[in-house]
């Protein structure tokens, strides 16, 4: 559906992403907590499993003009 997205996080070789850097561990940081912007629509943190989570990979949901949070999303 185009609601959700999923979001690898690799460096520009496409491996999963080694740092320590601050800069780079705040801007992602930011990002899960309040979200991205792709093709104009706002997608927030959804989820991950163990897997995905190991893997760098993360679900953003981009909530239909309806809903105001991601709580009234379950209703």
């Amino acid at each position: 559906s185009e609601h959700f997205l999923l979001v690898h996080i690799r460096d520009e070789d496409n491996d999963r992403l080694h740092t320590s850097s601050s800069n780079v561990q705040e801007y992602i940081k930011q990002k899960m907590l309040r979200g991205i912007e792709l093709f104009g629509k706002p997608y927030i943190y959804f989820g991950a499993s163990n897997g995905q989570m190991k893997n760098f990979s993360f679900w953003f949901f981009n909530l239909p003009s309806k809903i105001n949070s991601i709580t009234d999303a379950y209703k």
